[in-house]
């Protein structure tokens, strides 16, 4: 990057050149943003926060061309412009990252990357070009994935570097990014900022949408708070604390919340014995009380989720016994997991676990990941839906509106409502609060608990330490395809989870923290 001074590409957005007068959207009549005013400059990186369903996202879609206003204007170099589809949006300069990730299993990475945007040699394709730039962006972005691999094989992190790379390679003046490192690594998050910070010091604007208030207040230098569809404040970053962040998300003062842990019934559950499938060699053991949450971390690639898949039959098992009440069960696919009382929540909630083109009605309605199964008569399912939304409070612009339309937080309420339903004995949770706000988290430790009260054994895989240190009585660590070692009570903190994760002792003390 050579800084300000370079020669701007033609689409260069000029400081307070991209505004928004009274922008305002409605979704089946009912009124999800109202009279957003506001600018913004070249070179600056704007933070976003808000509970789950403020507008935050509607907003960045009505800029990214994937909706269109219900009223007001947006202007670039002071000139309205109609933004009626992704492209137009892009040949204003304008490229977004969205939450949900829009990629094609069956594609390569490269193919991603310049899908509708292909590069050619006369009349054909000219792929060694399209391999090139994609591989000198990864190579900036510090990655090692080849353009020659199916995004289909690759892990959530890795397709959200792939989705930002999409948003880079086509040069972007003014860039959007919504929660795009609520699947990233410590060290991922660290090069995206470093990237974020050399495209503002060449006079891209940026928009960082992220529920992680550390993180805003840190890479930003301005922070707009949008509330029920409205930015209530919008000030200098360095001006707030975490706390004022969080407070006026809410409207009002929100205590630090720590509920009691849960103490398991002493009645075994679920007994895994030498657990092992192609991708997680090593033999995994381990037990669930009845009523217990139980934790399960580890660092990006241990084998987490690699465990669930494998347990409820989403993945083939290469040995080991799972016992179930005492009683050995079979579980060859997820529905063998269903019949056996035994429900995942995927942390892919747009990709596996939700139809986001369904109303919230069908998606509670329906069961399985791979199978379909409608499991309540089509009569019941919007009494049903109405009263998870009651339960949980959802938010949705209508009970007919299609669950795309949902904030990520109310769509992960959605999830969590479909496996409630079918009232479970084990409930399997994958990242349930990824990329949801502080109170919305708060609500859906108080559904764990709950549960946990009436005997449902809980498992929650997280790579947030503080979350597992918030919710669980004990904790397994994994690492490499493999338990490394169990937490319980008094044991479980930050310093003796990452020792585990990292395959490190109490007397490498020292070594970690060089």
């Amino acid at each position: 990057m050579n800084g300000n001074n370079a020669k701007q590409p033609e689409n260069q957005i000029d400081p307070a050149a991209l505004s928004t007068e009274q922008l305002s959207k409605d979704f089946s009549g009912v009124s999800v943003l109202h009279d957003i005013t506001l600018s913004f400059k070249a070179g600056e990186i704007t933070g976003i926060i808000g509970e789950n369903g403020a507008g935050k996202s509607t907003f960045m879609k009505l800029m990214a061309g994937i909706h269109t206003p219900s009223s007001g204007k947006i202007l670039v170099r002071g000139e309205h412009v109609d933004i009626r589809t992704p492209m137009i949006s892009k040949r204003l300069g304008i490229s977004m990252v969205p939450q949900e990730m829009n990629l094609v299993d069956t594609l390569t990475v490269f193919e991603n990357v310049f899908l509708g945007n292909e590069l050619t040699s006369g009349p054909v394709l000219d792929k060694t070009r399209m391999k090139r730039e994609v591989s000198r962006i990864f190579e900036r972005m510090r990655i090692s994935i080849s353009p020659d691999t199916f995004v289909g094989d690759l892990s959530i992190s890795q397709k959200q570097m792939v989705e930002i790379a999409k948003a880079l390679i086509h040069n972007a003046r003014f860039l959007i990014l919504d929660e795009p490192t609520s699947t990233l690594s410590a060290t991922e998050i660290t090069v995206l900022f470093d990237i974020m910070r050399e495209l503002a010091a060449s006079g891209v604007a940026i928009l960082f949408i992220s529920h992680k208030l550390t993180e805003v207040r840190d890479i930003t230098s301005r922070i707009l708070v949008f509330r029920d569809g409205n930015c209530v404040h919008d000030g200098r970053s360095a001006d707030m604390t975490e706390r004022e962040m969080a407070n006026r998300m809410v409207g009002r003062n929100i205590d630090e919340f720590y509920l009691p842990k849960r103490v398991p019934m002493e009645e075994q559950i679920l007994t895994v014995t030498g657990l092992s499938a192609e991708d997680m060699p090593k033999a995994v053991d381990f037990n669930l009380a009845k009523g217990e949450i139980l934790g399960i971390t580890g660092l990006v690639g241990s084998g987490r989720t690699e465990l669930a898949e494998t347990l409820v039959g989403l993945k083939r098992k290469t040995g080991g016994t799972v016992l179930m009440n005492g009683n050995e069960i079979q579980i060859r696919k997820y529905k063998d997991a269903l019949l056996n009382g035994i429900a995942y929540v995927t942390e892919d909630r747009g990709g596996q676990g939700l139809l986001l083109d369904s109303a919230m009605p069908l998606n509670i309605a329906l069961r399985g990941l791979g199978g379909l199964l409608r499991i309540l008569p089509k009569k019941d399912e919007r009494v049903t839906a109405e009263r998870y939304q009651r339960q949980f409070f959802i938010k949705a612009p209508s009970m007919e509106s299609e669950v795309r339309y949902m904030s990520g937080g109310n769509q992960q309420k959605v999830l969590f409502a479909k496996w409630v339903e079918m009232s479970p004995s084990v409930l399997i949770l994958d990242e349930p609060t990824r990329g949801i706000d502080v109170n919305a988290k708060k609500e859906m430790y108080v559904f764990m608990h709950a549960l946990a009260e009436k005997g449902v054994s809980i498992i929650v895989i997280s790579s947030s330490f503080e979350e597992i240190i918030w919710l669980c009585s004990r904790v397994y660590v994994m690492r490499e395809g493999r338990v490394s070692g169990m937490l319980a009570g008094a044991e479980i903190n930050e310093q003796n989870i990452m020792y585990k994760a990292a395959g490190l002792h109490s007397g490498d003390s020292a070594a970690a923290n060089q």
